[in-house]
This record gives structure tokens, sequence and C-alpha cells, in this order.
């Protein structure tokens, strides 16, 4: 009965809607698109390149669009819905849209319709177009309570630290075993948390369902993700309104993305995907080594070993076990580094080294001889404005660049 139906709706409204569309489109230009909005980390992506491009292109279209999938940040939606027009009736202009000729030509191809993973900004966008979503006054005193109530009086810095339970529980049917290589470890975290509250920094550790909770007895720590607190609101709110983020590269660091936010990207793999268009961005990545002889695979290594992104036929990690290695978490002293470099660049007091420079420059040169590069950076751009960590390349220059 729901196809037939679906079917009448098609066929009485969609069709002739999508007619008229082509009709006037030398005049004015509709078009139909979606969203996949099962995982935050896509959902906002996307909504964060579209808009980007939207603003940077000037593009004067009037734009349906319907969410794939059930959604996994209502309030992010309610947020998105403010500047784009999002329905489920507009499946079936999009369904109508696909039967017609041409259907290209009015539809909008965001992120995760273009690929399975999340879109490089290879125009930089991002560093030429400000924030394009905001939060009512309402929101924003909502959000000022909470931090009153917790004791945040200060600047604070949200912690993202993946592991394997929020997909377990949500997804249950879904076996994301070949994901657990962007796990770590929570409490390798607590010498960098230790540092950001003796900065007088407030922390935040972030997530919607983790695995073990963070018992850190200081009154600028909240574990978020445990407490009574935690909801969609604020999941977005504090992400958008830290002062930088710490992140494994997972999920929900993509609202800090659309808001502008600094990352420290650690234990982050692979290495060929970090965002090095978007300011603000610092990447630590995990270390390879060989499972015989516990040999650390420089970046000419990584490459050659077609570790250096995600491959096309299989999994990550079912690539990295056919190349017989494995990964190493970031040391408690590499994710706090990272972390130190990131404050300190915030607060103009990094000391930038001739040395730094070398090591970056020599990265690039490395990174550039990848053959997929194209696909994830851009070549022309003068200014990298998201690095590999100076200090990672510092302290592994020995290895790591040889």
């Amino acid at each position: 009965m729901k196809r037939f139906l679906k079917l009448i709706l098609i066929t009485f409204i969609g069709i002739p809607f999508c007619i008229c569309m082509r009709l006037i489109s030398p005049f004015f230009k509709i078009r139909v698109g979606s969203f996949y909005g099962e995982r935050i980390g896509h959902f906002a992506n996307d909504v964060g390149q579209y808009l980007s491009e939207k603003d940077f292109y000037n593009i004067d279209s009037l734009d349906f669009f319907f969410i794939g999938g059930n959604v996994s940040n209502r309030f992010f939606l309610k947020l998105v819905k403010r500047k784009i027009y999002i329905n489920k009736f507009f499946m079936i202009l999009y369904e109508a849209n696909r039967i017609l000729p041409n259907y290209h030509k009015y539809e909008v191809l965001v992120g995760s319709s273009k690929s399975s993973g999340l879109t490089a900004d290879l125009r930089g966008l991002e560093n030429k177009t400000g924030v394009n979503l905001d939060f009512n006054e309402q929101e924003h005193v909502q959000a000022s309570k909470f931090l009153k109530e917790v004791g945040c009086n200060s600047k604070f810095i949200c912690l993202n630290v993946r592991d394997s339970e929020y997909l377990k529980r949500t997804f249950p049917e879904v076996d994301f075993t070949d994901h657990e290589y962007r796990d770590s470890d929570i409490e390798t975290y607590k010498k960098t948390i230790h540092y950001l509250l003796d900065k007088n920094y407030y922390v935040f550790r972030m997530g919607k369902i983790v695995q073990r909770t963070l018992n850190i007895e200081h009154p600028n720590f909240l574990d978020y993700s445990a407490s009574k607190y935690r909801c969609d609101f604020l999941d977005v709110w504090l992400m958008a309104n830290c002062y930088f983020c710490i992140s494994t590269a997972t999920g929900l660091d993509e609202i800090a993305r659309v808001f502008r936010k600094p990352i420290n990207y650690v234990n982050a793999m692979p290495i060929g995907h970090f965002p090095s268009s978007y300011p603000g961005c610092i990447w630590t990545p995990k270390t390879i080594i060989t499972k015989d002889n516990i040999r650390k695979l420089s970046l000419d290594d990584i490459i050659h070993h077609s570790a250096i992104d995600f491959p096309e036929s299989r999994s990550y990690q079912s690539n990295l076990d056919l190349k017989n290695l494995r990964l190493i978490n970031n040391t408690e002293d590499e994710i706090l580094g990272s972390t130190i470099e990131m404050d300190k660049k915030l607060n103009n007091t990094w000391n930038f080294t001739k040395e730094h420079e070398e090591n970056q420059r020599l990265f690039w040169e490395k990174l550039e001889t990848w053959s997929n590069f194209n696909s994830y950076h851009n070549n022309n751009q003068e200014d990298r404005v998201g690095i590999i960590s100076d200090y990672y390349l510092k302290k592994n220059t020995d290895w790591f660049l040889k």
C-alpha cells in the first residue's frame, strides 16, 4: 500500500512538478537533493560544504532536500532547516526527477552523494567563507544556564574520543569491526586533560554513547557523555562554541568544523585524508608498524604500501592486515604535545623554527608523490592552513621523514 501511494504521488505530483521545474529553469533554477542523516559526521560535512558553495559562488537557486535514513541529531536538523528547505516529502520530487531525462541538471550532489566517505574541500572554501548556521538568543541563554550550573566560567575545550560503543548500540545489525582501528583509549588523554585544567580551561568529554566514563575529580571537568545534561542540543552547541576541540577524526568534530573551530586531531587515520584546506587543523596520526619486525613505516613506506588512504575494494583495516601492518596509538606525550602546540599557536606563543618549516616542506614534498594526492589536497594552495603536527614531525623526523 505504501509503495502504491508513493507511485501515485510521484506520478501525479512529482513528475508534473519536475516538468515545470525544467520549463522555468531558463529563468529560475530549482534543484532537488538529499542529505545522509544517519551519521552526524556525514550530515554536518555535507551541509557545511553545500552552504559554503552556495555562499562563495553566490548560487541563486531554490533547493529542496530530504534526509536519507534516520536523523542522528535532531537539533542539528532543526538548525539546518533555518537555512535549507528539508522535508521528507521532497523525496517524491527527487525520485520523480530521476525518472525524467537530464536529471543531473536538476539535482544537488553533496559529499555523501558523491562518495562513501567524507569529501575533501579541494577549493578551500572553508578558508574563504564564514559560518553559515546560527543559534537564536533563546538557545544561547539555555546554554549559558547550563554552563553556569556546571561551573564553567572560562574558555572550554571539547574532547571527542572515538570508541566502538555508539555504532554497536545504534546499528546492532551492522558489523563495524573494521572501523575499530579508529578507536583509542580514553585513559591516555588524562595527562592532556590535566594540562588544560592547569591552564584554567574547562574540559568537556563529549560523546553520545561511550564504553567507559572518565573519572577526574576537578571542578573544571565534566564527563558530559555520561552526565544528565547530555542532549542533541548541547552536543551541537558545545562543539560549535568551544575554544578548540581535540578529536580522533570522528563524527561530532564535523560540527566544530562547520562552525570554523580549531581542531586538534589525534590518533587520526589515514594520514592522506587529513583536511589540509581547513584552517586551524593540526593532525597527529597513529604510527604504522610491521607485524613481523616491529619496524615503523616512514611516510614513503606508507605511500608505497598503499596505507595512505582508503582502498577501493576493501576496508582500511583489511588492507593493513593484507600488508601485515598494524597501528600503534599515540602516546600520552604525543597527545599532550600536539595539544600544547594548538594552545600555543592560538595564543601566539608557539616558537616557529626553521626546523619546523623544513619538516613541513619535506612532508609535503613526500606526500605529493602519492598518486591520489590531488583527490584530497589542493596542489595549488599557497598556504597549508591545515598541517601535520609540528610536534609530531619534530619528534619522529628520524624515521617518519627519512
